[in-house]
């Protein structure tokens, strides 16, 4: 159990790496809303099972043959683990599903199913793991989970048990009978990971506006694609770094390549800090455009004479470079601001009967700090844009101050940085994130919105409403070939699916299962080794 195997087809989120470290030493129980996705921490943890015990079995335990099916398929996509080796368990006659248990390593079963085969006592003993989706059915101690939980366990059966639920559960006693007819001996929820989850998704109220790049920006970002492919590649041939493609590499932790790089090849840590600055370059540009590229990339090129050359040798990149001439805030190429400005627009007039009779109306701009003349670039374009249309308006960047006006719409434009947003204005009546990523609950869970109030994100389209550089396909033409809809922010379907699943109150007061087994050495703890997850991948 050196290393565990960790797919990054979808980045990870840092608490489900937790929650799969926590699921090889104790029986755990993941009460997440669906939106948060507990199947991919329980199919990390079922592939590493079955590389760490290849003579026992990994088990799936659905409440419907449908889900079964289904979740095989999910559990094939995410690890790229062989469809050879997985069982759909009840798809054949009872009398060939003896054999079907004995010749698949992953088996994938309903509960009802199984309970109905094992009555001769050969079945269990050669479990090493149960993953019990729909967990709050254990609630019952008759229910047939729990009667196949315990048959596994009286025929000598050594497994670890990780039971999923998204159902909220509000009684201790409830809860007791879970964790007692599953012998669970850590409960995990929301308020256990408030700060990570708050960057993985938005309110339910956040409405989605994708936003086209235009021709300047794809001549840009082809060249900038071009030239981060041949640093991957020279990384690459150096072994250094897991991939060759630029679009798979997107998706690893910088840190764990980092530090690999500067292993293996400490002559290459340089090559590998211009891969990470054009990265940052290029997101600059997708997310804010021409003038949020030329911004980032100043500094960039100042300081390495690599990127400073990459810059100079072509004619595109070289020309949004130098443009716009930031001298004149009034002039800034984003690819947003027509669609900011409408918004806006829409919003002045919808509020201009309650302006009229003297109350205040505030709208929000949040952004991303790009640097004093980015923000005031973005400001004076609203500025310009409030003027023409003769409403009275007060346009703030926020750190200069908000003294909100009467009879006035009060629009603050308020850059963010890393730290979460701390805005004190009462009720706001609109609210649009500049880019994807600001719409998490992180940046916006402090604002106080109205109910009246519209959310928005604006997002790139073909970039920011993916995963990284994955979803679509980056080739080098600038077209896109869609991959499995996996976003970057996840949004709440609802407002229930904010509130936990289980308090953490009632976690409390529920008493654990401390004797579950030791699979393996209370100080062991794998290194985490990520690898690209697909079916036409050898490795």
């Amino acid at each position: 159990m050196k290393r565990l195997y960790y797919p990054v087809n979808t980045p990870a989120c840092r608490y489900q790496k937790q929650l799969v470290l926590d699921s090889l030493f104790r029986n755990v129980l993941i009460a997440l809303p669906k939106e948060l996705d507990s199947f991919f921490v329980a199919s990390v943890v079922m592939m590493n099972f079955r590389r760490w015990f290849p003579h026992n079995k990994v088990l799936y335990v659905g409440s419907t043959m449908d889900i079964v099916r289904r979740m095989a398929d999910v559990f094939v996509d995410l690890t790229g683990y062989t469809k050879n080796d997985i069982c759909i368990y009840g798809a054949k006659k009872k009398c060939d599903r003896l054999a079907e248990w004995c010749n698949y390593g992953v088996v994938f079963a309903t509960a009802e199913m199984l309970s109905a085969d094992m009555k001769d006592g050969r079945m269990g003993s050669d479990v090493c793991l149960v993953v019990a989706d729909d967990a709050q059915r254990a609630v019952s101690g008759s229910h047939m989970l729990c009667e196949m939980i315990r048959t596994f366990i009286l025929n000598k059966g050594n497994f670890r048990i990780l039971a999923l639920t998204d159902n909220r559960i509000t009684k201790v006693a409830s809860l007791q009978l879970i964790v007692m007819n599953l012998q669970i001996g850590l409960i995990r929820s929301q308020s256990a990971f408030k700060d990570d989850i708050s960057l993985t998704v938005s309110s339910p109220r956040m409405q989605e506006i994708y936003v086209s790049i235009t021709h300047e920006m794809e001549l840009v970002a082809n060249a900038l694609v071009e030239a981060m492919g041949r640093l991957v590649s020279l990384l690459h041939e150096s072994g250094v770094v897991p991939s060759d493609s630029l679009q798979r590499l997107a998706n690893f932790s910088l840190s764990l390549m980092r530090s690999n790089v500067a292993c293996k090849a400490p002559h290459l840590v340089d090559v590998f800090s211009d891969l990470e600055d054009l990265f940052i370059v290029y997101d600059a540009l997708m997310c804010d455009g021409i003038t949020a590229f030329a911004l980032c990339a100043q500094p960039k090129a100042k300081r390495s004479a690599t990127i400073g050359s990459i810059i100079e040798s072509n004619v595109h990149t070289k020309e949004a470079f130098l443009l716009p001439d930031m001298s004149n805030v009034n002039e800034i190429c984003s690819h947003k601001i027509p669609t900011l400005l409408g918004i806006i627009d829409k919003a002045l007039h919808e509020y201009r009967s309650r302006m009229s009779v003297g109350n205040k109306v505030v709208f929000v701009v949040l952004c991303r700090n790009r640097g004093p003349l980015f923000v005031t670039a973005i400001a004076a374009a609203i500025r310009k844009r409030s003027a023409s249309i003769k409403m009275k308006t007060n346009v703030i960047i926020c750190e200069k101050g908000c003294t909100m006006l009467n009879g006035a719409c009060s629009i603050i434009v308020y850059p963010c940085d890393s730290s979460a947003v701390n805005l004190n204005v009462g009720f706001i009546n609109l609210l649009i994130c500049y880019d994807e990523g600001l719409s998490s609950l992180y940046y916006t869970g402090k604002i106080a919105v109205g109910n009246e109030a519209e959310l928005y994100a604006l997002r790139t389209n073909g970039y920011e409403t993916v995963r990284c550089i994955s979803h679509f396909i980056f080739i080098s033409n600038f077209t896109y070939r869609e991959r499995s809809p996996l976003q970057n922010i996840y949004r709440f379907a609802s407002d229930e699916s904010t509130r936990e699943c289980v308090n953490a109150n009632i976690i409390k007061g529920a008493q654990l299962c401390m004797d579950n087994p030791q699979l393996f050495p209370s100080i062991a703890v794998p290194e985490i080794v990520e690898y690209w997850a697909a079916e036409d991948d050898g490795e």
